[in-house]
């Protein structure tokens, strides 16, 4: 069974949460590419990758979202694959299709790196850090906290779970305004809390 992706872009040329979704057959052709593509010389601005995921069987995991879209929000013209919500509500759709989102596919490739490199730092969540350890990522003077569960092996941020750490600071950007293009690196960008400081995550030891 073949791989592609499902995407979620924005563009600022688009009013009142306009937003694209949609499919590309072959994962190794990148979002990135598409939304270059897309780019063109009727649209002013060029496009955001909002997210991307990984899946199998795309044209059939893009069928069934855009059902489960057209149920639940205002598609504006059914043969176009627009959609009136916010990125927020979108993301939610997205995770109930069976797929790897583009930045935990980035830690897992940063955790694969460390592995072929002793000298480099921690990239395993599940070996950088301890249960009910805070993690926190930072803009400007907001912060969102995050407490990393053992058991599950990724970081609880009030109702919401998540595996990488990427995941977690590229939604925090998401929600305030602040992501670009196919976002950042959350090992990069956060903080953990030990002994009662936030120590950068970028060049953790294994524990």
């Amino acid at each position: 069974m073949s791989k592609g992706w499902l995407y979620c872009l924005s563009n600022p040329s688009f009013k009142d949460d306009i937003i694209k979704i949609g499919m590309i057959k072959d994962s190794d052709k990148l979002p990135e590419l598409r939304a270059k593509e897309l780019y063109t010389t009727g649209v002013p601005f060029p496009f955001t990758i909002e997210f991307a995921k990984v899946v199998l069987d795309p044209i059939k995991k893009e069928t069934t979202l855009h059902n489960i879209l057209e149920m639940n929000c205002k598609r504006l013209n059914p043969k176009r694959e627009f959609f009136k919500m916010t990125v927020k509500e979108a993301r939610m759709y997205f995770d109930l299709i069976d797929g790897e989102y583009m930045e935990d596919l980035n830690d897992e490739k940063e955790n694969e790196n460390d592995k072929n490199d002793k000298n480099k730092s921690c990239r395993d969540i599940s070996k950088c850090f301890s249960n009910g350890q805070q993690i926190r990522h930072k803009i400007g003077d907001n912060s969102w906290i995050s407490i990393y569960n053992s058991d599950k092996k990724g970081l609880q941020f009030n109702e919401t779970f998540y595996k990488s750490m990427s995941g977690f600071a590229n939604d925090h950007h998401r929600e305030n305004g602040t992501y670009k293009g196919n976002g950042i690196s959350g090992w990069v960008e956060c903080e953990c809390e030990i002994d009662g400081e936030w120590i950068s995550t970028t060049d953790l030891p294994i524990l």
